[in-house]
């Protein structure tokens, strides 16, 4: 009579095929997450080339490119009550939302960088202000107020007055480093709508509490941004901090 055998794995045999398992992890894992973070840079720089198109379309209707604020200044109250003088109007992301340009919610959709973390737009500042979108921002140097602090009007901007559009930031990541991060590795703790450069070529710093706003490396330690013609490039801290290619416009405007 014959018997029924039962055939098992032995313990090296488990563990020659969890070795196994091991390498193939350690070879492919990388790579796919190097595919993945390469499809978030790839979709944020598509979000920036929209952004930059419908700043195109609204100067195509409107005759100049929209306003960092619209409206006279006013006395502001914070959300923690502090007061300051400043402007008082529709901000340019949402002057494009409410146009219909765009999107209206600013924290979703084009409007939301994929490496942007949801605590980074849910930041408080020291006055309780939230960085309220999802990672975008404006250089402010090229953008005006509609109005300035003394109620007189400014000029219009049109991306004609820009003597070099291929190479000028219009839109693009932004953010407010981790006080003392090393400058590239992308570590961000607050959404911005926009920044100015600093007064000296070179300027920015990771220090502060928090650090001043600025282009945000969050993709492999580039940032992407669109120009003003509307294409769209990338640079990495390097560049950023050598203001490569005069991408501020300092001395320009």
């Amino acid at each position: 009579m014959k018997k029924n055998r039962t055939y098992a794995f032995t313990l090296i045999e488990l563990l020659v095929v969890m070795a196994i398992i091991g390498t193939l992890a350690a070879l492919l894992l990388p790579g796919l997450f190097r595919s993945l973070s390469a499809g978030r840079g790839a979709t944020c720089a598509q979000n920036a080339h929209q952004i930059a198109v419908a700043f195109k379309n609204y100067e195509s209707d409107h005759g100049w490119l929209p306003w960092r604020t619209s409206g006279l200044w006013k006395e502001i109250t914070s959300p923690k009550g502090n007061t300051s003088f400043g402007p008082g109007g529709t901000w340019w992301m949402s002057l494009l939302g409410n146009s219909k340009y765009l999107p209206t919610d600013l924290k979703r959709t084009v409007w939301r960088c994929p490496e942007v973390r949801q605590v980074e737009i849910d930041a408080q500042d020291a006055n309780g202000w939230t960085g309220g979108v999802g990672g975008y921002g404006a250089l402010y140097n090229l953008l005006q107020t509609e109005f300035g602090s003394s109620s007189n009007r400014q000029g219009k901007v049109r991306s004609s007055d820009v003597a070099r559009p291929a190479y000028i930031w219009m839109v693009g990541d932004v953010g407010h480093p981790l006080a003392g991060a090393t400058p590239g590795d992308g570590r961000y703790i607050r959404t911005n709508h926009g920044f100015s450069r600093p007064s000296t070529l070179g300027g920015w710093s990771f220090a502060g509490t928090p650090p001043p706003v600025q282009p945000a490396v969050r993709h492999n330690s580039f940032a992407n941004f669109a120009t003003v013609d509307g294409h769209v490039t990338k640079m990495n801290w390097d560049g950023m901090r050598t203001e490569v290619g005069n991408f501020t416009g300092r001395g320009e405007f």
